[in-house]
């Protein structure tokens, strides 16, 4: 089983590649992590590669959904984007699907390739740190 991997070297971009599976130590962890970078209070992107995973269990699902709540109002005033990168068009369907179901409360979109979902976070990163600079 391979970890999830966040790299936040390209600050303040974070990719996050996720395993074919994960154990509730690791989501933990990964939660944690993000959880860390968030309370920086600066403006960031955050790039979900999914290509390789087969999902969380619904344990997990419940932690990263603890996790969104108790962290909303940081992620409202700093996640600038969010994008999740998945390769096979039926899971960029099922995700859209979801996220029109019940949308992120930050900007949000799927993407084929990280390449893309690179360039429109870093897009809209950019604009958020000029508009905080301004205030």
């Amino acid at each position: 089983m391979s970890r999830i991997l966040v790299d936040s070297s390209r600050w303040p971009l974070v990719r996050v590649r996720l395993p074919p599976s994960a154990t509730d130590e690791e989501v933990q962890q990964y939660l944690d992590e993000l959880g860390e970078l968030r309370a920086r209070r600066e403006p960031y992107g955050l790039i979900i590669i999914a290509d390789e995973s087969r999902g969380f269990t619904a344990k997990q699902r419940q932690m990263q959904a603890d996790y969104i709540a108790s962290g909303a109002d940081l992620s409202r005033k700093y996640l600038k984007a969010f994008a999740f990168v998945a390769e096979s068009a039926m899971q960029r369907g099922m995700l859209t699907a979801i996220f029109w179901l019940r949308a992120p409360e930050w900007p949000h979109r799927v993407f084929r390739t990280v390449e893309e979902a690179s360039v429109w976070v870093r897009t809209l990163v950019e604009e958020g740190r000029s508009s905080t600079d301004l205030r």
